[in-house]
């Protein structure tokens, strides 16, 4: 008998880079992330661990803020402190 994962595997915690932009923009937050990019030693903690896959990675990084849901997800897994979370109306 086939296990019906095999057919339809359930969802994961991961999702490719980007995933964000495959889905329509409902966002509503309060407090947005901000890099500090003289603190940021590019380990890709914030990219890895983005529930919406919101990070972007060039020179510098920085956030797609059209899909980020404002969680804080990225700042709380940076290791050194580069991303702070500021209030929609201090930006």
């Amino acid at each position: 008998m086939k296990h019906p994962w095999n057919d339809k595997s359930p969802l994961s915690a991961w999702y490719p880079g980007g995933y964000s932009e495959m889905k329509d923009p409902k966002v509503s937050r309060t407090i947005r992330p901000v890099f500090d990019n003289s603190k940021c030693i590019k380990c890709n903690m914030c990219y890895i661990y983005c529930p919406d896959g919101c990070i972007i990675r060039d020179d510098k990084y920085s956030v797609n803020y059209i899909y980020c849901r404002g969680c804080g997800v990225c700042a709380k897994e940076c290791p050194r402190g580069a991303i702070s979370m500021i209030r929609e109306d201090k930006v």
